[in-house]
This record gives C-alpha cells, structure tokens and sequence, in this order.
C-alpha cells in the first residue's frame, strides 16, 4: 500500500510540475517565428509548440540541412512523416520555448 501511495505522489508531482512548465512559457505568433530561421537562431513549431533547436541542429540524427529547411515554420506534418511522438517528448521537451498563440493583444 505504500508503494502505491508513493507512485501517486510521484505521479501528481509530475503533473504538478508540467502544469508549471506549460504556466511559465512565453508565447509566439506566426510572424513571430518566421525570422527565427538562421543556423545560429533557429525555432520551429510541432503541435503548437514552438522549439528553439539552434544548439540540436548540429546534433540532430537526420542532418541539420533537415532543420534548417523548416526553420521559422510549423514543422508538425513534416515531423510525423519521419519520427513517432514518443521522439518528441523524449528529446524535444528539453527545446521548447514556447507556445503557439493566433495573436497577441
């Protein structure tokens, strides 16, 4: 009974502190991201979250040629077609910067 009690503690700080994360990330239009798109400032945009992989591009598996030419754009369908989403969160957690909005006010 105590492991378990322990799990859900784990499991309700967990989401506890992703709650936190989504709370204190800035948010980015469109436009915002488009001139993000240089090998040394470079963002893009996966499900409407917006990375910075600036630093991953030279360690990415594919290439930075791959990055490079969805810099500044919503990468989300180009994503899918060549990795599973568990890629995402394993690797991409560490790069998000941001979220998506329509516009700011």
């Amino acid at each position: 009974m105590f492991i378990k009690r322990r799990h859900i503690l784990n499991y309700l700080n967990i989401q506890r502190f992703k709650c936190l994360k989504e709370y204190k990330m800035n948010t980015y239009t469109r436009e915002e991201i488009e001139s993000h798109n240089k090998r040394d400032d470079l963002r893009i945009i996966i499900d409407h979250k917006v990375y910075d992989v600036s630093e991953f591009a030279n360690i990415h598996p594919g290439g930075k040629h791959l990055l490079y030419s969805v810099g500044g754009q919503d990468a989300t369908e180009y994503f899918y077609e060549l990795h599973r989403e568990s890629i995402l969160h394993e690797v991409g957690d560490d790069f998000i910067i941001g979220n998506l909005v329509s516009s700011k006010l």
